[in-house]
């Protein structure tokens, strides 16, 4: 009986402690993307245009590119539209 009773904690404690690791990431990624937004919003005021890349962003206006914080995504896709951009 204590046999199950342990594996069954083993098997449940990654799941409870699941949801606050995911929380806890997507907020590091949301306040990283808010940073890049931003800069690229006082880059566009100052220069009337937006970068071709994020790395135009440094080291003026951030210090690094931040990564994202959640495993397996590296960093953000940035992309120019010329009047607006996309960040993911």
């Amino acid at each position: 009986m204590q046999f199950v009773l342990v594996s069954i904690l083993v098997l449940l404690t990654p799941l409870w402690l699941a949801f606050p690791m995911r929380t806890f990431r997507r907020s590091i990624a949301i306040a990283n993307a808010e940073n890049i937004v931003d800069a690229l919003d006082q880059f566009q005021r100052q220069t009337k245009n937006y970068p071709d890349s994020l790395e135009q962003l440094v080291p003026i206006y951030l210090d690094r590119i931040p990564s994202s914080g959640i495993i397996g995504i590296g960093g953000y896709d940035y992309e120019n539209w010329k009047c607006y951009y996309d960040i993911n």
